[in-house]
């Protein structure tokens, strides 16, 4: 059997890890695997008019399925640097085959809105939609941190690709890391068969134990992940600093925030419990984890299924983190929470309590094993030869 894996980028952030991972599920099966990615920017490549429809691209895309031909098309994050024009090389292709089987794996929210993160902006500030259920919901909002341009940019990327060209008919299934996002994806396509895959967390590097822990007299929290203005750090700092008892917070990652917070730290004379330790390797900074007490993810965004939480508490870290969206899921699914939204003192004061008081249960991570990932997976590649596959993994 003949596989073809798109990406937008081979590495980056979760989908790309994932992207690599499903590579090498398969072809520790024994499938004949291609991978396929773009190697553009995260922005509009050569004119607005390649980012809403890649004209290159879609018959680079087309060539390459003719040539191909391949019997199952695995298509993961597209609409940043491909454009949705690839889906449409995959939906002509497929008039001309129909046996062939086109599989999605969303890891964000783009096939329903025209941002990803199911967010507005307004006033400056970042605001969640509670649900999307059709065009009237987003049209005259920002959608876009970055203003106008942008904003309208995606909406027409958007609009001309799922209500004019109807791109997402030609997927077959479409497989989720969450429940928050097959929800979400079945309240606009009802008629779709939206299943749930969760990613698989990469167990040999993590602590997998309760460590005996030396007692500090200061709460160590710790955030890793990239640092941008969806991840609400300014928010969490801005709290933080009201508060008396002893902490510390060590910040590990980079990003397009990173100057501000710095700045916001200095401002408010925090250098003192605030610490940013830069981007590490990722076997180091879990080598790292188990010298903390509880993981923060203080994200103004939903966070569809943000493995980080999973990695924190396999390493015998508490999660402090916001009561929506993906963070709530998997925070209810590994236990050793306490959500502190909205982010205020006293939530942050009882956050610090439930962390002394409480004791730390290990859970159960077989849901996120690489061999739970393994066999659900081969039950969406292998339906084409048996044509039946079991529902289950639609609320599991």
């Amino acid at each position: 059997m003949r596989i073809l894996l798109l990406n937008d980028f081979r590495i980056g952030g979760g989908a790309e890890i994932i992207f690599q991972k499903t590579y090498e599920v398969l072809v520790k099966q024994g499938y004949d695997v291609d991978m396929v990615y773009h190697n553009g920017r995260i922005s509009p490549q050569g004119s607005i008019f390649s980012y809403v429809f890649s004209i290159k691209n879609f018959r680079i895309i087309l060539k390459r399925l003719r040539e191909g031909k391949y019997d199952i098309i695995y298509v993961l994050n597209y609409a940043y640097s491909f454009s949705p024009s690839i889906v449409w090389a995959i939906k002509k292709y497929k008039r001309k085959n129909p046996n062939i089987r086109v599989i999605y794996n969303a890891h964000d929210a783009h096939l329903i809105c025209p941002n990803s993160g199911l967010m507005y902006f307004k006033d400056n500030k970042m605001h969640l939609f509670p649900q999307i259920l059709g065009v009237k919901d987003f049209i005259f909002k920002t959608l876009d941190h970055r203003g106008h341009v942008y904003s309208i940019l995606k909406k027409i990327q958007w609009l001309f690709a799922y209500k004019i060209l109807k791109l997402h008919s030609v997927f077959d299934v479409i497989l989720c890391p969450s429940l928050f996002l097959v929800s979400k994806i079945k309240e606009c396509y009802p008629n779709k068969k939206v299943c749930l895959l969760r990613n698989p967390l990469d167990m040999k590097n993590i602590s997998l134990a309760i460590l005996q822990k030396e007692k500090k007299a200061s709460l160590q929290l710790v955030y890793f992940g990239r640092l941008s203005l969806e991840k609400g750090l300014d928010v969490l700092i801005k709290n933080l600093s009201k508060v008396s008892d002893l902490y510390e917070l060590h910040i590990y990652g980079d990003g397009p925030e990173a100057i501000n917070l710095h700045k916001l730290v200095n401002d408010l004379n925090m250098q003192d419990r605030i610490f940013f330790r830069g981007k590490l390797p990722w076997k180091e900074l879990m080598s790292r984890l188990p010298l903390y007490d509880a993981f923060v993810l203080p994200s103004c965004c939903y966070e569809n299924a943000p493995l980080s939480i999973i990695e924190a508490v396999a390493s015998g870290l508490y999660i402090l983190t916001m009561n929506y969206g993906g963070m709530k899921e998997l925070a209810q699914i590994v236990g050793n929470y306490y959500f502190i939204n909205p982010l205020s003192p006293e939530r942050l004061y009882g956050a610090f309590d439930f962390i002394k008081k409480s004791g730390f249960h290990l859970p159960d991570l077989s849901l996120f094993s690489e061999d739970t990932f393994k066999n659900i997976l081969s039950e969406y590649i292998e339906y084409k030869q048996n044509g039946t596959i079991g529902d289950s993994h639609i609320t599991n």
